[in-house]
């Protein structure tokens, strides 16, 4: 009875096809909470979080938002230690020049990510040492994992006698 009363609610509004939000198109079809997935940076924990602290229900179909919510999501995905989201939510913890912790999306996600593996490499730190050599960083095996090709061990000819 309530899905039928939020459906006709959501009818009276235009639904948009696509909705932009920090220079990314979403999905106006599908739910807030999936839709802002497709921004670099957000995982699906930080999209309902940034849906709860923005006053958005995270079920609402990404089409329906009105300007001013939009708005608002924008400016919780942007300044997310203004609006009291936990520290250990965001995706740089603990800078390694700054020391500071702050929440990345899009573009600067990836500049920063690419500025700290240079540092790294230069500075000929275990990790860049294995980013160099296109190796796993954070202790993972290399017996059988990470492999160029399908084979896995060394197989022996068969001898002709």
């Amino acid at each position: 009875m309530k899905m039928v009363e939020k459906n006709e609610r959501e009818m009276k509004g235009e639904m948009k096809e696509i909705v932009r939000v920090l220079s990314t198109d979403l999905n106006g079809k599908k739910k807030i909470k999936y839709a802002l997935r497709r921004i670099k940076g957000i995982s699906f924990a930080m999209a309902k979080v940034f849906c709860k602290k923005a006053g958005i229900d995270p079920d609402k179909l990404t089409g329906y938002l009105k300007e001013d919510e939009v708005e608002k999501l924008e400016n919780v995905i942007k300044n997310p230690e203004k609006f009291g989201i936990p520290e250990y939510l965001f995706n740089l913890r603990k800078h390694p020049r700054t020391g500071e912790s702050k929440h990345l999306n899009g573009a600067e996600l990836q500049i920063e990510t690419r500025q700290i593996i240079t540092s790294m490499e230069k500075l000929g730190d275990y990790r860049g040492m294995r980013h160099r050599r296109g190796l796993p960083v954070r202790g993972q095996r290399t017996r059988s994992s990470f492999r160029k090709s399908s084979t896995v061990g060394v197989v022996k000819k068969k001898s002709n006698r």
